[in-house]
């Protein structure tokens, strides 16, 4: 932490550290970061596992309502210049409780409003789009994405977003074989319905029936688990399909040929980038937003999102393609990790700088 008493006090808020690639964005930033401010995290709600070298501190409290009152209090007491919130609910808290106070608040949106909201059910879609259309147009906003940033202009009026692509920490480039091995894939992210992990079991199948040599396998944890296990029991796929937690991501990372994104929807992506920088091969649905605004339709492959069966079998043909011409595979590879260097944090930290005026 830095020690100068006359730097910014900055308070990241995000509702719990489970959140997946905003937790590490969030990893990120404070590793940064932590040098140029008075630099502190709270969280809404529990937060096990802390792997932050910034304090932490709980608000204790799960209702968004005393949630503010708790907040305002905290910040009645507290020097603090910002606070920079992490996704709609704790955007919502920090923005009613900044009211009130002299601190700043910024707004960080890594999800779609149009598409995160349409499965929610009534009263909580009306929360949100209301919440949406009562931010003063002066707030500052960040989003992970174009195409949010766009949406938040065309649906809610607001002017003042700035888009910072979530950042990586590169990793050194590693030398892959490609000829003469099994074909391995992989998909890491929250296991909830919008990521339609079910669809890659269908390809599993379909790949299995065509005595392809691969593996699949899939990273990470959620709602989704013990249904997206009973569907591998269902479908026999024990031999060729694997589920492994977050710990096992950077092995995982090293042995895989493919990383495959089927998702509803998308904030932003950062699994894809963190997998292009391994050098994986990027087979993604072109979905809104993140995809098509990382990949280009030039650093991987974006397939069409229609429906269900057809997705899966444009999937099943671009992994046969790949399993059959090593070399096309070991191109794309190379497009991939050339591209994951434009999201390095060293690219994007500049504007983070900016943004919290630290320079």
């Amino acid at each position: 932490m830095n020690s100068d008493i006359d730097c910014k006090n900055i308070l990241f808020f995000i509702p719990d550290l489970t959140m997946g690639g905003t937790f590490t964005l969030l990893e990120v930033l404070t590793n940064h970061l932590d040098q140029m401010c008075n630099l502190k995290v709270l969280v809404q709600r529990s937060c096990p596992n802390n792997k932050l070298n910034v304090p932490v501190e709980n608000l204790q409290e799960e209702n968004t309502l005393l949630s503010i009152r708790k907040l305002s209090q905290y910040l009645l007491h507290h020097e603090i210049d910002i606070v920079f919130s992490f996704m709609e609910r704790a955007n919502l808290i920090a923005y009613f409780a900044c009211k009130n106070s002299k601190t700043q608040s910024i707004l960080s949106i890594h999800n779609s409003p149009k598409y995160a909201f349409r499965d929610r059910p009534f009263t909580k879609r009306l929360v949100s789009t209301l919440f949406y259309k009562l931010i003063a147009k002066n707030t500052s906003l960040i989003s992970v994405s174009n195409g949010i940033s766009q949406e938040l202009a065309q649906d809610c009026g607001l002017v003042n977003v700035t888009t910072i692509y979530n950042p990586i920490e590169s990793i050194v480039e590693i030398k892959r074989s490609y000829t003469g091995k099994r074909l391995e894939l992989i998909s890491h992210c929250r296991f909830v319905k919008q990521k339609r992990l079910h669809y890659l079991l269908d390809l599993a199948w379909q790949l299995r029936q065509s005595q392809l040599d691969f593996k699949l396998s899939l990273i990470g944890e959620g709602p989704e688990f013990e249904y997206l296990q009973k569907l591998i029991v269902e479908k026999d796929l024990e031999n060729c399909v694997e589920i492994f937690d977050d710990r096992h991501l950077s092995h995982q990372l090293l042995s895989a040929d493919i990383y495959l994104q089927c998702s509803k929807f998308e904030g932003f992506g950062i699994g894809m980038v963190e997998a292009m920088n391994y050098g994986l091969v990027i087979i993604a649905v072109d979905c809104a937003y993140g995809p098509r605004e990382i990949l280009e339709d030039r650093f991987g492959v974006l397939i069409e999102n229609q429906s269900r069966e057809e997705i899966v079998q444009d999937m099943f043909q671009e992994v046969v393609l790949f399993d059959q011409d090593r070399k096309r595979l070991e191109d794309f590879s190379k497009k991939a990790r050339s591209r994951s260097l434009d999201f390095d944090m060293k690219k994007i930290l500049p504007q983070y700088i900016e943004l919290f005026d630290l320079a």
